[in-house]
């Protein structure tokens, strides 16, 4: 009784996989990639704010902020430049991989349309 569970529990999970179409997969690698390299692109930001951080005499505080308010102000600057530019690579990447399922279903749609 339990080999017939596994089995069917195997089964199961292969079919579920066998669901997604080539215009999924394709459409989360989209997403996939722009995320990726929306973290880059805020993980670079990051990086030069805390260099800019760094770099200045002052001391920094608890949480690794510099006391150095015009040191401050430009890292913010620079970071928040950065997760705006990470946001508009996500969104495109969203809005690409929508277009790829999209289509797919623009092209299902014609395959089913009567011919005149």
């Amino acid at each position: 009784m339990m080999k017939h569970c596994l089995l069917a529990g195997l089964i199961a999970s292969v079919l579920v996989g066998c669901e997604q179409t080539p215009a999924d997969r394709a459409a989360k690698q989209v997403k996939e990639d722009a995320n990726k390299k929306a973290n880059a692109v805020r993980d670079d930001a990051n990086a030069k704010a805390n260099a800019i951080r760094d770099t200045t005499p002052a001391p920094k505080d608890v949480v690794g902020n510099s006391k150095d308010p015009n040191a401050e102000k430009a890292a913010d600057s620079i970071e928040k430049e950065g997760e705006r530019k990470a946001d508009d690579i996500e969104k495109e990447g969203k809005r690409a991989a929508e277009d790829i399922k999209q289509q797919e279903k623009d092209a299902k749609a014609e395959d089913k349309a009567p011919d005149k």
